[in-house]
């Protein structure tokens, strides 16, 4: 209760609203103005918006990197597939993150079954999710995302984040998996099941 939580592509809300919801000091961003429109709708509904609750911004990573904002909590939350660059974006996310804090990320895994699912299933039979939504090449897999997370520190250097000087270590600490129930219209952890969604748990000392 109380930490300050940026929710970093959030879209319409969703994931903002709940950590609000918990006592986070959240901000939620997203460089879609229409989606920022939608969410704020949404959380003055719930009365849910105001300073020390839940504040939206149409931003970036990038834009909250350059005016050096920090939190206690950063969550990226199926945003990664979708960058052109997840290492880079990776990287801007975790310079967020406050020493002692931490980060949540997840993601869709590139495997068959995430595209039977994710791609055939959610997008072309059920239409749960627009056509093209997903490109399954861009889809991370837990080993690529950790593999991301070890470049922070040469990241930090070449962008002169703190500097070496910092040393700061990012520490992957779990990796598990998630499964979205339809029946009951809520997301729950398989931790032995990665094939599809995952989340991944990191921490800045």
């Amino acid at each position: 209760k109380g930490l300050s939580i940026v929710d970093i592509g959030c879209g319409g809300g969703f994931a903002s609203e709940a950590l609000a919801k918990l006592g986070g000091n959240v901000l939620g961003v997203d460089p879609a103005e229409e989606s920022i429109e939608v969410a704020k709708v949404h959380a003055e509904d719930q009365g849910l918006l105001g300073e020390g609750k839940l504040q939206y911004q149409v931003a970036t990573a990038e834009m909250l990197a350059e005016n050096k904002a920090t939190f206690d909590v950063v969550c990226t939350l199926d945003t990664i597939e979708h960058v052109n660059d997840p290492t880079n974006f990776l990287c801007l996310c975790l310079s967020l993150i406050k020493p002692g804090g931490a980060m949540f990320v997840s993601s869709l895994n590139r495997t068959s079954l995430s595209y039977a699912l994710a791609i055939v299933g959610a997008e072309y039979i059920i239409g749960f999710v627009p056509r093209g939504t997903h490109d399954w090449n861009k889809f991370v897999t837990p080993e690529e995302l950790e593999s991301m997370v070890s470049h922070y520190e040469d990241y930090q250097v070449l962008n002169s984040l703190g500097g070496a000087s910092e040393e700061n270590t990012m520490v992957v600490e779990d990796v598990t998996g998630m499964k979205y129930d339809p029946f009951r219209m809520r997301w729950g952890l398989t931790p032995r099941d990665l094939e599809v969604n995952y989340i991944a748990h990191i921490t800045k000392s």
